[in-house]
């Protein structure tokens, strides 16, 4: 195992026998980032009996979080489940109050992670009951972060800025000024996300001041990021130059940590935003190449430099490579799909695009199931519910667009956001009337994830059934009164984009 020889040689070549429980934590750690699971969940085990051992409960919580979400990833709910129970156990029966509360707020943030938000609240809740007799500002301040993430994901954003401005307040009195930074970079974020770009830079102008006068290089950096990529929708390029300009002036400074591996990453997305392929593809190759000679690219920042490789090189029509490696880049990321999720679906739909230009043939449908595989995996109502609502929505239009290319479909797009599709044989939309022919098998797996998936109607067969009422007129007082179920079942808003559209009760649909 190279991690443990490295250790080895920086300890004069202890005994593993004789490291200690966090020495052994650290080596866990070390080889569950170089995927190395079975090494990494034996290291897991002896620290934590060690730890046990000697009576360290904070250590022991530590342990059993870390091991718990390694669980995780390698698919082992049940044991990332009995995991999790042992260290709320050890939280509840060993450990001091102030640990027992920094445990829990642990738990929740791995429950958040998870996407599983009333476990969350839980956990929270249980810290919530503590601070009502007990003054800790600093769990407090950890707290509201917390209840923020969670109403932020739940779309609940004035609720999530009031919490964040009751931490930033705290962190105030605390004089932790490192937090500050981050308060103001968080409660920026969620600014922009509704539309108040001005109020978010200024909140991150302060926090790059701050960052800067206080030596903070992570967050100047990130404060940098998050104003270049506001900059940019704004298309003031100017001053994205000078954020990209600023970021990388600070790398001698980063030498290279997540921060500025973070930095680089995003400076080669916004030359491949730009369609400058060739800038692109050389700063991230460059850039990948140095992490590889560091011995760093098991960072999962990777993937995302190994996904705009491969995305540059199908800009520069040069197939052959963007399939290659794209697909290196999806089998590396597979193992942390739940935290880079985003980076998952720009790499297949790219690897679809250009797998059809390199076979021009279908084949790139296979690469649709492997999304829905993926998606599965996530097995969250949240995750169908508000990711697509956030994040899926230019991704579908993109696999719209490789639809469009394959042999026997012809796909339309409207500004509106109405899609008309016309198969062979299968869907066809017009204006206010919906004409439904019986679908083939591929048909229907296309339309299931056009539409089903993206979770706007109840059911595939509720809208054949509810349209099924104007494409045939036998037994037509059935078919009305089934339809008029159905379409009482679905009639709801529906958003696509800026748009709204209503089911009306003849099965058509209106623009407001």
């Amino acid at each position: 195992m190279i991690a443990l020889n490295q250790y080895k040689d920086s300890t004069m070549k202890l005994h593993k026998n004789d490291l200690t429980a966090q020495q052994l934590f650290k080596l866990a750690i070390e080889e569950q980032e170089s995927n190395h699971y079975e090494e990494a969940g034996g290291h897991y085990d002896q620290a934590l009996l060690r730890a046990n051992e000697m009576g360290l409960h904070g250590l022991s919580i530590d342990i059993l979080l870390r091991y718990a979400w390694m669980s995780f990833l390698q698919g082992h709910n049940s044991k990332s489940n009995k995991l999790i129970n042992q260290a709320k156990e050890c939280s509840d029966t060993y450990a001091p109050q102030k640990i027992k509360l920094s445990a829990y707020l642990k738990i929740a943030d791995f429950y958040l992670h998870l996407m599983k938000y009333r476990e969350a609240t839980g956990a929270l809740a249980v810290v919530n009951s503590v601070l009502r007799k007990n003054t800790y500002p600093d769990i407090e301040a950890e707290l509201l972060g917390l209840t923020a993430e969670i109403r932020k994901n739940e779309g609940f954003y004035n609720i999530s800025i009031y919490c964040l401005k009751k931490q930033l307040a705290l962190w105030v009195k605390l004089g932790n000024k490192l937090q500050c930074c981050k308060s103001m970079i968080n409660i920026s974020r969620i600014q922009a996300t509704m539309g108040d770009f001005d109020g978010a830079l200024m909140l991150l102008g302060r926090a790059y001041s701050t960052a800067k006068k206080h030596n903070y290089h992570d967050c100047q950096a990130e404060s940098l990021i998050h104003q270049g990529e506001l900059y940019f929708l704004m298309g003031d390029s100017i001053n994205v130059s000078r954020c990209t300009e600023e970021l990388s002036d600070l790398d001698n400074k980063l030498k290279l940590s997540v921060a500025s591996i973070s930095n680089n990453v995003y400076v080669c997305q916004v030359w491949l935003t730009l369609k400058d392929y060739a800038m692109a593809l050389k700063l991230s190759m460059d850039l990948y190449k140095n992490l590889k000679r560091r011995k760093l690219a098991r960072n999962t920042y990777v993937a995302e430099l190994i996904s705009i490789i491969g995305q540059a090189y199908l800009g520069l029509n040069d197939f052959q490579k963007s399939q290659a490696w794209l697909w290196k880049g999806f089998e590396y990321l597979f193992p942390y799909f739940p935290q880079n999720r985003h980076v998952s679906f720009r790499l297949i739909e790219s690897l679809g695009l250009a797998t059809y230009n390199l076979t021009n043939s279908t084949d790139s449908f296979e690469l649709l199931e492997i999304l829905d595989k993926t998606r599965l995996r996530m097995n969250s109502h949240y995750y169908r519910r508000h990711y697509f609502e956030q994040h899926i929505q230019s991704f579908d239009w993109q696999i719209i667009e490789l639809l469009s290319k394959c042999k026997g479909s012809k796909i339309m797009l409207f500004r509106k956001g109405v899609i008309r599709v016309d198969l062979t044989s299968g869907w066809v939309f017009k204006n206010d009337i919906t004409e439904i022919a019986k679908l083939s098998k591929q048909q229907r797996k296309i339309f299931r994830l056009l539409v089903e998936k993206r979770g706007y109607f109840v059911s595939m067969k509720a809208i054949v059934k509810a349209a099924g009422y104007y494409s045939s007129q036998t037994d037509k007082e059935y078919i009305d009164g089934l339809a008029r179920y159905y379409i009482s079942q679905i009639r709801k808003k529906i958003e696509y984009g800026d748009d709204k559209i209503i089911i009306t009760e003849k099965g058509g649909y209106k623009i407001l």
